[in-house]
């Protein structure tokens, strides 16, 4: 009878089947899956464990769903048999059944709850199991086969987890807590870092990418929404860490305690924020707490390291959140979420430099350090993004070490002005499409404006080319333009004089005092060449520049260091529309060519095709930035006013409602009162 039984149980399980079937169950029915449960349960002990771990396989791959998550998973006596057989299996296919029911378990944890409370609670109590995942993920070849298969029944684990906070959530609070205190004690993150920076095989970046990074900011967030004072066991432990750090001798301790509010209030910590604590401050590497160390001994204000630690967690946390949305497009940035423990080390070594760089004291001073982190995060975000064209992914630490390394306090600063004036320009970018217009106008009339009281001034200017040798003494011209800005001036003289002509009834004329100072020098000719000369600015209508250098040659004095020497001069043509020429001059530095001839151009109303120098132009532009950030400035003045976060406006999205905040209108009355000169 036994043996038609046999018979008939390998014709159901069928031998020629392929030996890993894809993991899936419920290619039996129910009826012949309950026949094959009820014939392994009552023989199963008799037949030799190679047999039976091979029937055993097959079935678990091949059973219905129903009977195997909701009969067999709850039957003890076969868990036992299961259990028993496993230990003495391969380990690699431990893990193929692992997944095959768990994958099962997982699809339908509500209506296979019994089963699935059974499974899980046996593979958490079983830390072997863990710590042997781990092991062969830390010793396998990048691209074995074990490597893809380990870290699918890792994430498998992490969702059970995530599953069970359903049924038990304060119980599971408090085991995810101590699993992610256990996965950081084995730097299961350094080594899914290296999995995900180095492996070759797709399949293994896509699961650490889009499985278990995830998963665990899943578990952080839930741990982020219980008390530690429901938690006695992990109070334990965080007292535990810091008796063991606080110094032995009295006034470091006192100082010690001062710095860190008494540790009165650690029971009002999340039990995220003390497990991030825990695993800080259990950190093997001894940099960190030796510069502590020497700052609370010879620092006058101790460094506060529960709260800016707590505070760096909650920005690196939020940082994670921000992002997840990137790391197939970014993969680094999956190493920042898993590296989660090594960041928070890093960033506290920056914020200790900036408490002591910044000579901090106060509770203000830890609000503005800690939102330095968000800064300094997306700073190395945007280094590694450049970084990453040209170097391989292997270099990803390396940078990060060097940058982090690199950062002072100014620096830090520096790169959050730049933040800011980004966010803002980002945020208002649609509105100052229109007002841009409106400054760059407003800056260009402040330019012409202080151009124009030069040229009200007059200069002199060359009449004849300076660096014509058949010319002994060149004539010069006194220009000027009129009070109405509309007419410019030009009188011949043979030389420059020392006091300006002044300009009387649309005439250059010498003041009284010019005249007397000339006729008592027989030396000097005191009449002008010509008349003057009448230029209204709107017959201008195109202005020529020509550069022309003079070369001397050098001195041959081989004592002397040979400098060319050279003077510059420019030759300005004004045109009328027909293009016949109105006035020549030579102008003898680049301010005067900057000044006059940008000058002309920018009062003249009739001009076809404007020259602007490089130097003008540039000035514009500074003005206009200098301009933006001042205007910037008044936008956060007026939203504090009004109750408007401009931080929040700066990262939310834009939406209809923003334009009851700035309109077009508002941007311009913002220039009301506002003024240069």
């Amino acid at each position: 009878m036994l043996t038609d039984d046999w018979m008939k149980l390998q014709e159901i399980l069928d031998p020629d089947l392929v030996e890993r079937p894809p993991s899936k169950t419920g290619n039996l029915g129910a009826k012949e899956s309950d026949w094959c449960y009820q014939f392994l349960c009552e023989n199963g002990r008799t037949l030799k464990p190679q047999t039976l771990w091979k029937n055993l396989e097959k079935f678990i791959y091949y059973c219905n769903s129903d009977i195997l998550c909701g009969k067999v998973l709850g039957d003890e006596k076969f868990l036992n048999m299961l259990k028993s057989i496993l230990t003495s299996s391969p380990w690699i296919d431990q893990l193929l059944v692992y997944i095959v029911i768990m994958d099962t378990l997982l699809g339908n944890p509500g209506k296979y709850k019994n089963g699935f409370l059974v499974l899980t609670r046996y593979y958490q109590d079983n830390k072997e199991f863990l710590d042997t995942l781990i092991q062969h993920l830390q010793t396998a070849p990048l691209d074995d086969d074990i490597v893809l298969v380990t870290l699918h029944c890792l994430a498998l684990t992490l969702k059970s987890y995530i599953a069970l906070k359903e049924y038990h959530p304060d119980e599971m609070a408090l085991s995810i807590s101590l699993l992610l205190l256990d996965l950081a004690k084995c730097d299961l993150s350094s080594i899914e870092s290296l999995l995900l920076l180095q492996s070759k095989v797709k399949e293994v970046r896509d699961i650490i990418v889009s499985e278990l990074v995830p998963l665990k900011l899943q578990l952080s967030t839930y741990l982020a929404s219980k008390k530690l004072e429901s938690f006695p066991p992990v109070q334990d432990l965080l007292r535990q860490v810091f008796a063991d750090i606080t110094p032995q001798n009295p006034d470091l301790k006192l100082r010690f305690e001062q710095s860190n509010g008494g540790l009165l209030a650690i029971n009002k910590l999340s039990l995220l924020e003390a497990s991030n604590v825990i695993v800080f401050l259990e950190n093997p590497n001894s940099s960190f707490r030796k510069l502590y160390l020497e700052h609370l001994l010879f620092g006058e204000y101790p460094f506060p390291l529960l709260d800016i630690l707590l505070k760096a967690s909650i920005q690196i946390q939020k940082f994670f959140h921000e992002h997840e949305n990137c790391w197939q497009e970014k993969p680094y940035l999956a190493t920042f979420a898993m590296n989660n423990e090594s960041l928070l080390y890093v960033l506290m070594n920056l914020e200790l430099k900036f408490w002591v760089e910044s000579a901090a004291s106060t509770k203000d001073d830890i609000e503005s350090l800690t939102s330095l982190i968000p800064v300094v995060l997306r700073k190395v975000d945007l280094e590694i993004t450049e970084a990453m064209k040209t170097e391989p992914y292997e270099s990803f630490f390396d940078i990060i070490f060097l940058f982090l390394k690199s950062i002072d306090y100014e620096a830090a600063r520096k790169y959050q002005l730049e933040q800011l004036k980004e966010g803002y320009c980002s945020k208002w970018s649609k509105r100052f499409e229109y007002f841009d217009g409106f400054l760059h106008d407003q800056v260009k009339e402040y330019v012409k404006h202080q151009r124009l009281i030069q040229l009200q001034k007059g200069t002199w200017v060359y009449a004849e080319d300076p660096l014509d040798a058949t010319i002994e003494s060149p004539h010069v011209y006194f220009i000027i333009v009129s009070d109405n800005h509309t007419t410019l001036f030009a009188r011949e003289f043979n030389q420059k004089l020392e006091e300006h002509p002044t300009v009387i009834a649309n005439k250059i004329s010498l003041s009284p005092s010019a005249r007397s100072s000339l006729s008592s020098n027989t030396t000097m000719v005191t009449s002008p060449l010509t008349a003057t000369i009448m230029i209204p600015l709107k017959t201008i209508a195109y202005f020529e520049l020509e550069d022309l250098v003079e070369k001397r040659p050098p001195s041959f004095d081989p004592k002397l260091i040979r400098l060319p020497e050279r003077n510059v001069f420019s030759k300005v043509s004004l045109l009328d529309k027909n293009r016949k020429n109105i006035l020549t001059m030579y102008l003898d530095s680049k301010e005067s060519k900057f000044m006059w001839f940008d000058g002309l151009q920018m009062i003249s109303p009739a001009v076809q095709q404007r020259a602007i120098s490089q130097e003008t132009t540039q000035q514009i532009d500074n003005l206009i930035r200098l301009r933006r950030d001042l205007q910037f400035l008044n936008l956060h003045n007026i939203s504090i006013s009004e109750n408007v976060d401009i931080l929040d406006a700066v990262n939310a999205d834009d939406d209809p409602d923003d334009e009851d905040y700035y309109d077009l209108d508002t941007l311009k009355n913002l220039t009301t009162d506002f003024y240069y000169d």
